[in-house]
């Protein structure tokens, strides 16, 4: 994911937050909040609140990538995408709410204690908690909003679920209500009903194979989500681009 593809400036003064949540997903915005400490964290200006977001959705990547490749790759390959993922971490954590930097924390640690155990499932799953916590701390106004970035963690998080052993269902259950929730806040502003319709089905397929727990499907569902938050993210883009003045103040 190009984080530079999901930025756009703003005009407004905003506060640099966070999502908060016990372990697994959570479908409530307001209870995910974490509001950094006034006079800390705040950026001065839409200039700011870009920078910071570019920081966190570049952090954000190599532990996406960590994700995706934690139950395939080579011993070596593995420890440099730990490595990578731990200084994208550091990077970003003297910028972030204190909660959020102590989430992120443990994120890391729950990585290095798995990947000294040998866990792939729990390297994989560690790593996308990781992700959705810098994701989550984004603020103001995104070309591709928010959501989408949130989608995808829904299907790495299943994905990553499935692959434990045994599969880890109420983890898969929990993953697909947050995935759907999150659709639910941006599919309006999705003017390609095409796109829209195909998310749609998708999603309801995978809460159906979650209820069923049907694996093949399930793994071949959400890996069709995952193809369509990389459509989602090149509309969200497109349309940016489109609009009258875009690319001045970036």
């Amino acid at each position: 994911m190009n984080p530079k593809q999901l930025l756009c400036a703003t005009s407004a003064i905003v506060a640099l937050g966070a999502c908060s949540r016990s372990p697994g997903p959570t479908t409530n915005n307001a209870a995910n909040a974490v509001t950094a400490a006034p006079g800390k964290h705040q950026p001065a200006s839409s200039a700011d609140v870009d920078a910071a977001n570019h920081q966190l959705l570049a952090a954000a990547e190599p532990f996406e990538n960590l994700t995706e490749s934690a139950f395939s790759a080579k011993p070596a390959k593995l420890s440099k995408m730990v490595s990578d993922a731990q200084s994208a971490a550091q990077s970003v954590l003297p910028s972030m709410p204190a909660q959020a930097a102590g989430k992120l924390k443990s994120e890391v640690s729950d990585i290095n204690a798995a990947q000294q155990n040998n866990d792939r499932a729990n390297i994989a799953l560690a790593a996308v908690e990781a992700y959705r916590t810098l994701v989550s701390n984004t603020t103001g106004q995104l070309t591709v909003p928010q959501q989408v970035s949130l989608l995808d963690y829904t299907g790495s998080r299943t994905q990553a679920a499935l692959n434990a052993s045994p599969p880890l269902w109420s983890d898969v259950s929990e993953a697909v209500q947050f995935g759907n929730a999150r659709w639910q806040e941006i599919d309006g502003q999705v003017a390609d009903k095409a796109l829209a319709g195909k998310m749609d089905s998708a999603l309801k397929s995978m809460s159906e194979y979650a209820q069923s727990k049907n694996k093949a499907g399930l793994m071949k569902v959400s890996t069709t989500e995952l193809d369509l938050v990389d459509a989602l993210e090149k509309y969200f883009t497109n349309t940016a681009s489109a609009q009258p003045g875009a690319g001045s103040g970036r």
